[in-house]
């Protein structure tokens, strides 16, 4: 049979809908994985660190550093493409890979290790005409040539990455789904595949070879010919100056190579290694050089330090502002964590799917957007010292901003109608309270919050700014853009000014009626006892909203219509009630509800009991 042929039979392929990751089975895997997750975060923070100093820097914009910044790039998406995975198979105990995302998977992976080999090697070229050719250095190695050998690079590793992912479509699996790795990794997924692969596995051994061995070979002609330079110079110190341009670079070499020549080649045709020490090994070579490359080579070079200290001493300037900016970043992790755990408990046990969750979940989805639209953009601006918001991104802005605030409000006083219907109307809550009612309820205030916010920023486009473009807030916020207006606006204020009272106002109010019925229901009650536990289910649910709505109804609906607070004081209170309320959400009301903490609870006994990841499922 031909090449062609081969490859052109689409007769008779068996595609499982997906694999089953085993992950690590090793002692205290639990403990492994944590450990990964804390070398993600690293590896993001440095790297991204290492980007941005280079990126907003022009006496870095040299091959060398734009060869670091390659590297930083590629560690990124390395260690993103396999990490984010293994955390979900383990914490959410869901090691299924649909077919499709298996293989893209594979694909990023496989594209992006060899990436990082031949940045080491383009690296190792910078060295080498640095040390062998310096009074030829700039004519060998400029901006363009770098250029071109990163773009080369990863043209190919792409290209080829693709074709041998290609290849995996054209083979059958009948048998076993199990991979047993941590990932959809290539050698065994290759193995569970039951027609004849051989000339697949002979294409892809060679293009792993050239992989491997090509950029290996490149970095060791260059320390040769680095070697025999610095053996010529004269004196000892010149001597030992160039060799310390490269002790970085050589550990990082060290410390990628050793493990994947070792393990991956020996594992991968002489399959004669144990599969967990495959998959430790592995693992090890593919996370730990992203997380020390910044550490052991970015920020050990005297210029990218530099620029890194003068940030830090340009930030400490503003250490209030700091601050503040680090809490606000924390609530928005905090936020983001909670709310989406909460969604995933909810979303999972179908023991809570009824009405009152779905409110619940609603609101947890609301919060998680809320916060997302401002905080992001405002630690940016800080960091990056970037407060300039085209027009259309500001519009943008403040449609989600309001959309999704009204939505709060909206989503608290849903949240009243459920405490209203089960203490009022306890013999008659399942048949009005249903999960269809609730879900039209849902839909409606979406409907009617997206409807009327879009409005009011489409009103916002038919303004003229003729005059200054300073807003007063720390977003676009919609009352300071509209007074930069030039033209006469009051038409569009008088509408804005209603929609604002009808999606603010209109949830507070029926929140308020809907605890005076509660308030009468619950003192007609004869036993103090059935008294206490019905307002008991009502206090997390006030505590939010009186968070929400004190600050709201006096900051925004004062500036905004009187214009009589301080901006200062305004930005401050406005940034506290749009922030605070949705990282307190999951924790003062959803997870202090029995069902949800118990099912939390359950969760997390199940991540920490489980000796050995995630069980792969046949």
């Amino acid at each position: 049979m031909t090449f062609l042929q081969t490859f052109g039979n689409n007769s008779g392929l068996i595609h499982p809908p997906g694999f089953y990751v085993v992950g690590f089975k090793i002692p205290y895997a639990n403990f492994y994985i944590i450990f990964l997750a804390f070398v993600y975060v690293v590896t993001v923070i440095f790297n991204v660190l290492v980007i941005y100093v280079i990126s907003v820097n022009q006496v870095l914009h040299t091959p060398q550093f734009m060869a670091v910044c390659n590297l930083a790039v590629i560690d990124l998406i390395l260690n993103t493409s396999i990490i984010p995975g293994v955390l979900k198979a383990s914490f959410l105990n869901d090691n299924f890979v649909p077919f499709g995302l298996c293989l893209v998977q594979m694909f990023f992976y496989y594209a992006f290790l060899p990436l990082e080999s031949y940045a080491l090697a383009v690296l190792a070229y910078d060295r080498l005409i640095a040390i062998c050719f310096p009074l030829h250095q700039h004519m060998l190695n400029n901006l363009p040539i770098i250029s071109v050998l990163v773009g080369l690079t990863w043209s190919y590793c792409i290209t080829i990455s693709a074709f041998s992912t290609s290849i995996m479509t054209r083979l059958s699996f009948c048998n076993s789904v199990k991979v047993f790795s941590y990932f959809c990794d290539y050698a065994p997924v290759f193995r569970l595949a039951c027609n004849d692969y051989s000339l697949h596995w002979s294409l892809s051994s060679t293009f792993s070879l050239v992989n491997l061995l090509c950029p290996i070979t490149i970095i060791i002609i260059s320390y040769s010919s680095i070697i025999v330079a610095i053996a010529k110079m004269k004196t000892a110190k010149s001597q030992w100056k160039a060799l310390t341009t490269c002790f970085e670079h050589f550990i990082l070499v060290a410390m990628f190579y050793i493990p994947i020549i070792v393990i991956f080649m020996i594992g991968l045709y002489v399959r004669a290694i144990d599969h967990d020490q495959r998959v430790l090994s592995l693992s090890l070579a593919s996370c730990m050089p992203p997380c020390l490359n910044p550490i052991i080579y970015s920020l050990k070079t005297q210029a990218i330090k530099k620029r890194c200290l003068a940030l830090l001493k340009k930030v400490k300037k503003f250490a209030s502002i700091n601050i503040y900016f680090i809490f606000l970043s924390f609530v928005y992790i905090i936020s983001v964590l909670f709310n989406v755990l909460l969604i995933y408990v909810i979303a999972s046990s179908h023991s809570l799917h009824s009405a009152k969750y779905v409110a619940i979940c609603n609101l947890a989805v609301i919060d998680v957007v809320l916060n997302s639209c401002t905080i992001p953009g405002m630690i940016k601006s800080f960091l990056v010292k970037d407060n300039f918001v085209a027009f259309d991104l500001c519009l943008v802005q403040m449609f989600t901003y309001y959309a999704f605030l009204s939505l709060e409000s909206f989503a608290l006083a849903i949240l009243a109608y459920d405490r209203l219907i089960a203490i009022c109307f306890p013999l008659r809550q399942h048949s009005i309270n249903t999960l269809r009612s609730m879900s039209c309820v849902v839909a409606v205030t979406w409907s009617y919050s997206i409807g009327m916010t879009l409005f009011a920023t489409l009103i916002m486009s038919r303004l003229s700014f003729c005059n200054s473009v300073q807003v007063f807030s720390y977003f676009c916020d919609y009352a300071p853009v509209f007074r930069l207006a030039c033209n006469d606006n009051t038409l569009h204020w008088s509408l804005a000014s209603i929609l604002s009272m009808t999606i603010i106002i209109g949830p507070f109010v029926f929140i308020m009626l809907s605890y005076s019925s509660i308030l009468v229901t619950v003192f007609r009650m004869k036993s103090v006892g059935s008294r206490v536990k019905a307002l008991t289910t009502c206090v997390e649910h006030l505590i939010l909203v009186v968070v929400f709505y004190v600050p709201v109804l006096t900051i925004f609906m004062i500036g905004f219509y009187l214009g009589l607070i301080d901006p200062d004081q305004r930005v401050l209170c406005l940034s506290l009630s749009s922030c605070i309320p949705p990282c307190l959400n999951p924790i003062i009301y959803s997870f202090k509800t029995k069902e949800i903490k118990l099912r939390a609870l359950a969760l997390f006994r199940h991540v920490t009991v489980t000796p050995a990841g995630p069980t792969a499922k046949q």
